[in-house]
């Protein structure tokens, strides 16, 4: 006979008990949904009178079906055994993990009957258990053990449930997947989630929206052609923070061999507990690093908002240059108001090829824009511009352009050899470091 008994302290409750039926009718079988809590299986002798030799076959699964969390716990050489029964096609996403992360070493192996489907020991990089698989109508089975043979002393299973379609990790790109490298594997350029980690950054000013997936990151990467200042803010891309979005962003300048230094960082310096980072950086290259705080999380979805600002000094050419599509951003210091001449160039008189440029206030009010106007196909405007900060966009139309010089030209009677109004000096030149500057300023 077998009984199973529910122990709480010095309480002991018979919860089902049977004899005589088993595959004979000398021996016990027990089917019997339980609660959580601690059990005993008692196995004795009909009467109790005689001593004997017996084999007991035990089977403790938790049923899954309904999706969502399940908490688990094993010692070492143990496991836990689930089920899952579908009742129709689904994609199944089951991911073991704590509310901390990580809480130990884990492995998982789904099968039907006696056939192995699906397997996974370190998913992405981390110690937990990834397995992403399309199923079809049935009854599965799971199993959850420690790496090893260890002990884990509590973990959380949890269990999404999809419609069929797109299955990151299948090798088949489909919508709505921005990627499909055939694994669930973060880091590799294409995360598990299948959403792409790597972004190019060629415009002056990007909005881009991405996700990723938990332990992942994206990396964004930029390049500045001179000294300049960054300005990067994640948030819903309409003034606020997506919730359960919470972000790290860590700007990076690449030195020689790979080399990362880190020039900013920022947690909670946006709306909410979105991040906002402005960091002066000088010529090279730089990435940016975008992840959760922990990195434990999914971020479902958010926008990136970067403003790459070089730096434009009055009566100084200033060098770029963009790939295709791409555009260069200066701000201006205007000191002295009055007419300026925006135009771009190649620095010796010519034009290096189509260029067309923009002016905007610092607070982003539109003043102009020019499309030719210059030398050749270069572009040039003119316009009265009083005391402040502006910001000069150039761009190639969409055609790339490996190098240009752009310039803000102060139209003055500077250089006329005769001291006029708001001139400290003037030489009759316009050339710096001759103890005279372009502007007819000291030096």
């Amino acid at each position: 006979e077998i009984e199973v008994v529910r122990v709480a302290g010095a309480n002991r409750e018979l919860v089902v008990a049977n004899d005589n039926a088993g595959p004979n009718e000398l021996c016990a079988s027990i089917s019997a949904d339980v609660p959580a809590g601690d059990f005993e299986i008692v196995v004795f002798e009909s009467g109790r009178d005689r001593p004997m030799a017996y084999s007991l076959d035990f089977h403790l699964a938790q049923d899954i079906s309904g999706a969502g969390d399940f908490n688990g716990a094993f010692l070492a050489t143990g496991d836990d055994r689930y089920t899952l029964n579908l009742e129709q096609e689904a994609n199944v996403r089951l991911t073991t993990g704590g509310p901390e992360g990580w809480p130990g070493d884990t492995t998982m192996t789904l099968s039907q009957g006696e056939n192995e489907i699906a397997a996974n020991d370190n998913a992405g990089g981390t110690a937990c258990s990834i397995i992403n698989q399309r199923l079809m109508p049935g009854a599965y089975a799971l199993r959850v053990g420690g790496a090893d043979g260890a002990a884990l002393d509590a973990y959380t299973l949890n269990l999404d449930l999809g419609a069929p379609g797109a299955l990151c990790g299948d090798g088949l790109r489909e919508a709505p997947e921005e990627c499909e490298d055939g694994n669930l594997i973060n880091g590799d350029g294409c995360d598990a989630i299948c959403s792409l980690e790597r972004f190019n950054l060629i415009r002056g000013r990007e909005v881009r929206t991405s996700r990723f997936a938990a332990g992942a990151q994206d990396i964004f990467e930029f390049e500045s052609e001179g000294p300049g200042t960054v300005l990067i803010q994640t948030g819903d891309g309409e003034g606020g923070c997506p919730a359960d979005v919470d972000t790290t962003v860590t700007v990076r300048q690449v030195l020689d061999a790979g080399v990362r230094r880190q020039v900013g960082e920022d947690d909670n310096g946006g709306v909410g507990d979105c991040s906002r980072i402005e960091v002066d950086v000088e010529a090279g290259q730089f990435v940016i690093e975008v992840s959760d705080v922990g990195g434990d999380d999914q971020v479902a979805a958010y926008v990136l908002d970067f403003e790459l600002r070089q730096r434009l000094v009055v009566d100084r050419p200033s060098p770029g240059a963009f790939v295709a599509d791409g555009s260069d951003l200066y701000s201006v210091r205007v000191d002295f108001g009055g007419p300026y001449r925006i135009e771009t160039s190649d620095g010796a008189g010519g034009c290096p090829g189509d260029t067309g440029l923009s002016v905007h206030r610092a607070d982003g009010e539109a003043l102009g824009q020019a499309n030719g106007g210059g030398i050749g196909a270069c572009a040039a405007i003119d316009l009265l511009l009083g005391r402040g900060e502006y910001l000069v966009e150039v761009q190639g139309n969409g055609e790339p352009l490996a190098g240009y010089f752009v310039e803000a030209i102060r139209i003055t009677d500077c250089g006329n050899d005769a001291l006029d109004a708001d001139e400290e000096c003037d030489d009759g030149n316009r050339r710096n470091g001759d103890g005279c500057s372009a502007n007819c300023r000291l030096e």
